[in-house]
């Protein structure tokens, strides 16, 4: 009896041991390539996936629940690249609903994320780039899902691709020289919105819709593609609303085989074959349109009264402002207009000048972790807008410079985001500063600054940081999710 005993214990300890084993092999381990995710993380440290470890059609990250969160917190996830016979990628999901994808750099897999019938997640603050073939890819049915806020850049093939897949959300995504389509929806999906997404310079189209249906387009930009700005083709029901499509080398709006579709406040200008085509006019509602008399859609002339019904305005093209593309290095010496795009400038841009606007327009320079994004030492009256920066050691520096003005920027990923020494009588207004991996914003032996309505969030150590520096005024900021949210030392009035 004592025997039966014995060995009813011995099992029962290694089945409870076993199951320890099996436990431990799904926590998750920091660092470590190849692995299933079974519930909410926070990357302390990057990944970097070599071709030994992960098999043909394997993932860095695989999702293996649903209700999870994955915040990389800016670190990256590096692959090993793709081939023709090797499919890597990023994070895989499928099939797990109520998943989200945040602030993760992936780069040089085949594909960064792939959803395949997962549902009710959010893709949003990443960077997907150098995929040797899509960035994001969704099908099979993945719906209400939403994708904000990301960039995905240099992709070698489409850097979004939905087949089959309704009612998701895009907004405020930048998606640009992409090898092919930027935004390609097909296949039946469906009821999908488009809002305030950028396609530029992708060397195919900015937005494809085929053979998908009740989509709506709200204030997107498609400028400088290789070939269309916007297709719809057999694609019915559409909407566009306040979307603007210039200087493509092809046409910036091109439909065909669609019906009972509405096209609001288009903006087309100088694109190289056409401004708009549309193969169906009767059946398509225009108005508030602005295009090119020389280039007016198919069937209709710039004078032709039946055409009238169907477009309210026909207008000569304004000229678009000169811009010029940021080099590593730059010295400003002049007001500027920085082109829209995202630049890779190790080096980033010194201004070298007093009184000059440097006005970026949908820039982003994009930094190696060292350097200064934008640079001022020395520099008075100098305003900075619109840009965004990520990606070196101080974001957006100020040395020694007083009377400037920072603002409507987005400064991320850097080690500081904004700094400020030995400067005086500088306003930061309505910029943006998240997930730097020190300080959001600091101030050091800086007098007399204001920061009014800025975000700061999600930074690695201090929100806003004020060091030595007298009456500074605060006002109406919003400071979240940092380690400290606002620290004062040795200052005073502040």
């Amino acid at each position: 009896m004592d025997s039966m005993k014995y060995f009813v214990f011995a099992a029962f300890v290694l089945m409870i041991f076993g199951m320890g084993i099996v436990n431990a092999s799904l926590a998750f381990e920091q660092g470590v390539c190849k692995q299933t995710v079974m519930e909410s993380i926070i990357l302390t440290e990057d990944i970097t996936c070599v071709k030994e470890n992960l098999g043909q059609f394997d993932a860095g990250l695989d999702v293996g629940a649903d209700n999870i969160v994955i915040d990389c917190q800016g670190h990256t996830l590096t692959g090993p690249g793709g081939f023709s016979d090797y499919y890597p990628r990023g994070i895989n999901n499928n099939g797990h609903n109520n998943v989200t994808i945040k602030n993760c750099t992936i780069a040089d897999f085949y594909t960064s994320i792939m959803f395949s019938g997962a549902s009710n997640s959010t893709i949003e603050n990443n960077n997907l780039s150098y995929s040797t073939n899509y960035g994001l890819y969704f099908k099979s049915s993945s719906n209400n899902n939403t994708i904000a806020n990301n960039l995905i850049s240099y992709n070698g093939n489409n850097a979004l691709i939905f087949t089959g897949c309704s009612e998701n959300l895009l907004i405020n995504n930048t998606v640009n020289y992409n090898s092919q389509i930027a935004f390609s929806f097909t296949e039946s999906s469906n009821n999908n919105t488009f809002i305030g997404n950028t396609a530029n310079s992708n060397y195919m189209y900015g937005f494809l819709l085929r053979d998908s249906t009740n989509n709506i387009l709200i204030n997107n930009i498609a400028n400088s593609n290789e070939y269309e700005g916007i297709v719809i083709w057999d694609s019915s029901n559409t909407t566009l609303d306040n979307n603007t499509a210039n200087s493509n080398l092809a046409r910036g709006i091109y439909i065909t085989g669609v019906s009972d579709s509405t096209i609001n406040n288009l903006y087309a200008c100088g694109n190289v074959v056409g401004d708009l085509y549309d193969s169906n006019v009767p059946n398509s509602n225009w108005t508030n349109s602005t295009y090119s008399t020389s280039s007016t859609p198919s069937g209709c002339g710039a004078e032709d009264e039946d055409c009238r019904e169907y477009f309210d305005q026909i207008a000569e093209c304004e000229e678009a402002p000169e811009c010029t593309i940021p080099s590593d290095g730059m010295l400003i010496d002049e007001s500027v207009i920085l082109c829209s795009g995202t630049y890779n400038l190790e080096n980033g841009i010194t201004i070298n000048a007093n009184d000059v606007t440097v006005t970026c327009d949908e820039t982003v320079l994009n930094g190696t972790g060292s350097n200064n994004g934008i640079y001022l030492g020395s520099k008075q009256r100098v305003t900075v807008t619109g840009c965004t920066v990520q990606n070196y050691n101080h974001g957006i520096y100020l040395s020694t410079s007083s009377f400037n003005t920072l603002t409507n920027n987005t400064v991320s990923n850097n080690y500081n985001g904004i700094l400020l020494t030995g400067g005086t009588v500088n306003n930061l207004i309505n910029n943006t500063v998240t997930l730097n991996n020190n300080h959001g914003i600091y101030l050091a032996s800086s007098s007399f600054n204001t920061l009014t309505n800025n975000t700061v969030s999600n930074n690695t150590e201090t929100g806003i940081r004020i060091e030595s520096s007298g009456t500074c005024t605060l006002d109406n900021n919003i400071v979240t999710d940092n380690n400290d949210g606002i620290k004062l030392m040795a200052s005073i009035n502040s």
